[in-house]
């Protein structure tokens, strides 16, 4: 008499892939997950801008209302994403950075560097105005004057 011939499952797929060892808990599918959010991707590269210009490959003129614009275009404006909280968290964090290269500089900010109003000016248009965190005041220059 023939033996019978198992059958086996066909392989789990998707949402079904589980964890042998672990029973019942869900492993992540092939391909799945996300990029690094647009926020994290900005502060990762200024972060190593500044770290560039700290070790001396870069000069601190990288660091320029232009290269800045670049940036911050290239990485998010252009792509139209993220809620008004995000867009107040990265300006937030770019005026910090501005603060931070005018520090550094001994105060020659307002040559190099401008208040985020005016580097971010023709990406945002009239619809956001950004103000400082409560606590914190920078040296505005006078538009008129310059100085």
């Amino acid at each position: 008499m023939p033996e019978p011939v198992r059958q086996e499952a066909p392989p789990p797929q998707g949402r079904e892939l589980r964890d042998v060892r672990h029973g019942e808990r869900p492993r992540r599918a092939p391909g799945g997950g996300g990029g690094m959010s647009t926020t994290v991707q900005i502060l990762a590269s200024v972060l190593l801008l500044v770290l560039a210009a700290e070790v001396g490959f870069l000069a601190p003129v990288v660091l320029t209302r232009t290269a800045l614009r670049r940036l911050v275009r290239r990485r998010w404006w252009s792509r139209r994403e993220g809620s008004d909280e995000t867009r107040a968290r990265t300006l937030r964090l770019l005026d910090h950075l501005d603060v931070a290269y005018a520090v550094r500089t001994g105060g020659a900010w307002d040559v190099e560097m401008t208040p985020f109003e005016d580097v971010l000016l023709e990406g945002l248009g009239d619809d956001l105005t950004y103000r400082p965190p409560a606590g914190h005041s920078y040296p505005r220059r006078d538009r008129e004057t310059g100085s």
